[in-house]
Order: C-alpha cells, then structure tokens, then sequence
C-alpha cells in the first residue's frame, strides 16, 4: 500500500528536462532585475560544515512541499554527502541573510554519452521570492553545467507548483509527457535482496 502511494505521489510530479546546447550562445534569461537588489544576492557553494544550513532549507522546502514527514536527514548525512560530491550544493544569501538553496547531482545520458545534471532541490524563502534568486541560480547552475559538459539539465515539480512551473517554462524547460516518474523505496528494493 505504501509504495503504491509513493509511487502515485511521484507520478503526480511534472517532469521536466532543460533541453539546449550547452555553448555560447545560450539563451539566459534576463528578467529586469533592479540592479541594486542584484548587487544584495551573492551565491556560493556550499561546503561539507554548512550541512545544518542545507538540512535547515531542505526542512523549510519539505514543509513548503507538504511533505515534512518525509524530511528525516540528518546533518551529518548531509555533510557526508557533501564531502564525498554525491550532492553539491548553492547557497543564496541576500547581503548576510541565507535566503535560498540548490541540490544537484550529475547522472549519465547513454544516448547522448554525456553527463547530466539533476537538480533535487531548489528553495528560495518565500518573502525573497520575485527579486531575481531564482533566476541567479538557474544562470549559475547552467554555467556549472556547461563547464562540466553535460547534454542537460533535469529537474522534477510537484504539478500544484504553478508559479514554479512558470519560471522553468521561461527560462527554457519543456515538459516531458511521455516519461513517467517511478520510484522503488527502500523498504521495497530491500525485500529483494538476497
């Protein structure tokens, strides 16, 4: 029972994929974004010691998502993936204040014999929300990916999430209809196992 509600809640996410070439001539896209907010956003990578900041965001995504139960990481889960490069992180801060995060990861495409970046996370608290965050992170994930060579980026949200949605249609994502999303959980894969 439990994983045919796991499964229905991931067939309820929107699939989407960020298809371009990754070259010079990449479209960003360029909101007008007053010039003294922008100067306020700075980004960077998160490093394994920031794993309470990561952990604190994914919570506040989780609740966000209406999934809180499912947020049961621990900060030093975190630092270890960090540490060992499973995930890699962006923290956005507006002046001092953390504001905002990414999670992402890269996979293999076979068919285009290339890497491929997922994005597992984005949040951007909600009262910095329309000032351009987004958008800052998306530019920086794209350069990161076109300096790792990768076909694509691929990312999943929750169909509920229409200002979401909007932003990734914008910036140049196309949903994928004839891909559905599946998920074995563990306590499933692990009935399997010898």
């Amino acid at each position: 029972m439990q994983l045919a509600h796991n499964l229905h809640n991931f067939m309820l996410r929107v699939y989407f994929l960020f298809f371009w070439r990754i070259s010079d001539k990449n479209v960003v896209i360029t909101n007008k974004i007053e010039s003294s907010i922008m100067s306020e956003l700075i980004i960077r990578p998160a490093s394994p010691e920031d794993a309470s900041l990561v952990l604190d965001f994914v919570k506040q995504l989780a609740h966000y998502e209406k999934l809180s139960d499912a947020a049961i990481a621990e900060p030093e889960s975190i630092r270890n993936a960090l540490e060992k490069k499973l995930i890699e992180a962006l923290l956005l801060y507006m002046g001092d204040k953390p504001i905002g995060f990414c999670t992402y990861l890269y996979t293999f495409t076979t068919f285009a014999g290339k890497r491929k970046m997922f994005v597992e996370d984005i949040f951007i608290d909600p009262d910095c929300r329309r000032k351009g965050a987004a958008t800052m992170i998306f530019n920086k994930l794209s350069e990161i990916a076109r300096d790792n060579d990768c076909a694509r980026i691929e990312l999943q949200v929750l169909d509920w999430n229409e200002s979401a949605v909007d932003f990734y249609e914008r910036f140049g994502a196309e949903f994928v209809n004839n891909w559905l999303p599946y998920a074995i959980d563990r306590k499933v894969f692990l009935e399997h196992c010898e």
